[in-house]
């Protein structure tokens, strides 16, 4: 998941908190869509350009999830994202329905 808004542009350029704000709206409403929510996501792994932006990050990610657990997550300096204005990218994993045994 990425920073894109609504109107298919890069939000937050040269901010990681701002994208890591818009990357966690954008997999709440991918789940939403979905029939999930985010109290179904299991794990996150993310990708960031630069790991002393990981403060932001995570208040970011604190504040979408709210007094839920947080999921398991790994975090990942990377060198360069997909696009060069990318500063943060999240991959999620949700389990939703029930599991047989």
């Amino acid at each position: 998941m990425t920073a894109r808004g609504d109107d298919g542009g890069v939000v937050g350029i040269g901010d990681a908190g701002a994208q890591a704000v818009q990357v966690f709206a954008n997999l709440r409403s991918t789940l939403e869509v979905a029939g999930s929510s985010l109290d179904d996501v299991v794990r996150l792994d993310l990708y960031v350009r630069d790991v002393e932006d990981f403060p932001a990050i995570a208040a970011a990610r604190a504040s979408a999830f709210g007094d839920r657990p947080l999921p398991a997550a790994t975090l990942v300096e990377v060198s360069r994202l997909a696009d060069p204005d990318y500063l943060v990218e999240v991959s999620a994993i949700a389990v939703t329905g029930t599991l047989a045994p």
